[in-house]
């Protein structure tokens, strides 16, 4: 949608929640919705990997911090 391109841009990522094959990515203006498709995974590349035919959505973070949790194993905290 339209708002996505006008609310998301510079926002901080204030949680990440999974429900069945969805993920909500919170912000403070509401949560992205995003879909994993029939693999239900996501992947995560470097910066300056092509676009492939069916990648629908890019989103480029400067720095990521994941607490350990039940979907998430160990700590991970860096320059992505």
């Amino acid at each position: 949608p339209p708002e996505i391109r006008r609310l998301l841009p510079g926002e901080k990522l204030r949680g990440i929640r999974r429900r069945a094959k969805y993920l909500l990515l919170d912000t403070d203006p509401g949560s992205a919705l995003l879909h994993l498709g029939m693999s239900g995974s996501l992947r995560v590349l470097p910066g300056k990997t092509p676009v492939e035919t069916h990648d629908h959505v890019d989103i480029a973070l400067d720095r990521i911090t994941i607490s350990p949790g039940p979907f998430f194993g160990p700590s991970v905290n860096g320059p992505v």
